[in-house]
């Protein structure tokens, strides 16, 4: 037996809702939505077992123990080996996306406080 594949409208008319894809987004230096390469910040959206719902989880770029400041010192190492996304909470996320869009140092301090406390 071959089995075909369904598309979104059949599945509607079987009153079968489509599973949901995965949502990845970048963000880079300035605070925008940006591709893979340059981003420093993420924000995966993953469906949960019965597609009613979504869980977010946020990342930052993070290396020598602390979360990467793009506009200080390691303004030229976006795509340095040695900086990796870590998943943190969305305290830390948002002050890092606020330090991203506006270059207020005190978001930078905030994010960079939290994620020591917090043990990442």
């Amino acid at each position: 037996m071959v089995q075909k594949s369904i598309d979104q409208e059949q599945l509607s008319e079987m009153g079968i809702e489509a599973p949901k894809q995965l949502v990845t987004k970048y963000y880079d230096k300035s605070g925008k939505i940006c591709e893979q390469d340059r981003a420093v910040a993420k924000v995966v959206e993953l469906p949960d077992e019965d597609n009613k719902n979504t869980i977010v989880s946020y990342y930052v770029k993070h290396g020598r123990g602390q979360v990467f400041d793009p506009h200080g010192i390691d303004m030229h190492k976006t795509n340095a080996y040695n900086f990796q996304f870590k998943k943190v909470d969305e305290e830390i996320f948002t002050n890092y996306n606020k330090y991203l869009s506006t270059r207020r140092e005190i978001y930078l301090i905030s994010a960079r406080r939290a994620f020591i406390n917090k043990g990442y």
